[in-house]
């Protein structure tokens, strides 16, 4: 029989992962509370261990596609705006050139035509001075107009011209004689009556004016 003391069996090595027992004499470990702390770093985009990439604010095609169309308008504009510019001022010389001709044409070649309308106004109001300068040789004077003209107030006549056109002009170019014959519609206010007239006016021309010389009933 043996005199040894038996010692403590042999351990055996613990289970994969599992904690070894203390040894005799030691206090066991303090238990580990709480999931283990996560581990950044490393890891690809989005993967294990990592925050995901955020994509790069503004995108940079975006801007630059905006800026263009903004760069493109502004130059339309600006191209629409002077095309315009450019039509407005060439058509109002063009206008104010073609009223300058037609005026200057009308009072050199139809003359005659606005003194006989001039006429025509002045013995409608009874003004024998007007009468006169346009018709010297109606009348030998203002008082002979006064006294033989139709009407005893110019307020109870009045003339409504249908038709007024030059008949006859001895020289276009330079006209000196026109014949212009007028159709006229003559009412009496105060008897309520009224008569059709034609009548042809010839016309001379006197220094810068022009006068007329005789009229004939057509």
């Amino acid at each position: 029989m043996s005199s040894q003391v038996p010692g403590p069996p042999p351990s055996e090595p613990s289970p994969q992962g599992a904690p070894l027992p203390p040894a005799p004499g030691q206090s066991p470990p303090a238990p580990q509370y709480g999931a283990p702390a996560p581990q950044y770093g490393g890891g690809g985009h989005g993967g294990p261990g990592g925050f995901p990439q955020q994509p790069a604010p503004g995108g940079g095609g975006g801007g630059r596609t905006g800026l263009i169309i903004a760069i493109v308008a502004a130059v339309v504009l600006l191209v629409a705006g002077a095309a315009t510019a450019l039509i407005i001022l060439l058509t109002g010389g063009d206008d104010e050139g073609d009223d300058t001709d037609d005026d200057t044409s009308q009072n050199d070649d139809e003359a005659y035509v606005t003194t006989v309308e001039d006429y025509f106004a002045a013995y409608d109001d009874g003004d024998c001075d007007t009468i006169l300068d346009l018709y010297p040789d109606q009348f030998d004077d203002v008082e002979e107009c006064e006294d033989e003209y139709p009407y005893t107030d110019p307020d109870d006549v009045e003339i409504e011209i249908s038709s007024l056109e030059a008949t006859d002009v001895d020289d276009d170019a330079d006209p000196t004689e026109a014949t212009v014959e007028v159709s006229f519609t003559e009412f009496d206010l105060e008897d309520d009556d009224e008569d059709d007239y034609t009548v042809e006016f010839t016309l001379e021309k006197d220094g810068d004016d022009w006068i007329i010389t005789e009229y004939d009933s057509v």
